[in-house]
């Protein structure tokens, strides 16, 4: 039976190239996030404050990309961003959480950061998938 109230929830077949541009897109952002994670780690900055510096990094990459190559919106940046921003400012606040958490349990700071990395590539795309960047909220410019 369809019912209304989960059909925006659904993926339809011919949104598997989307799919895969935000996997592209995701693994760069996550590959930007850990790097720089990484780099401030070296240069000894403190592991809360890499962590938070790296999800900033990893997020302008991730918006760039969803908008120009993921989705190929042609909507205005202020309502998409401020979409984009409203889910990225709730997972940043949750992914902040669970990097403290997994420190105060005895997680090593790349470990923590590690743990980030795979818990918000499939969050994310369920907010941005059919949320910020939903059918009827961007017009594609095609493919």
């Amino acid at each position: 039976m369809d019912d209304p109230r989960t059909r925006r929830w659904r993926l339809r077949p011919g949104e598997l190239g989307a799919i895969f541009r935000f996997g592209l897109v995701g693994i760069a952002a996550t590959l930007t996030y850990l790097a720089a994670s990484l780099v401030l780690l070296e240069w000894n900055i403190a592991a809360r404050a890499a962590n938070l510096i790296a999800l900033l990094c990893g997020t302008l990459a991730s918006y760039l990309g969803h908008y120009f190559f993921t989705y190929r919106a042609d909507e205005r940046h202020l309502r998409l961003g401020g979409r984009f921003v409203a889910v990225t400012v709730g997972l940043t606040l949750l992914c902040v959480a669970l990097h403290h958490a997994a420190l105060g349990l005895g997680a090593s700071p790349p470990g923590a950061a590690l743990l980030v990395a795979l818990a918000y590539p499939p969050l994310s795309f369920a907010l941005n998938h059919f949320w910020a960047f939903a059918r009827g909220a961007v017009r594609s410019r095609g493919g």
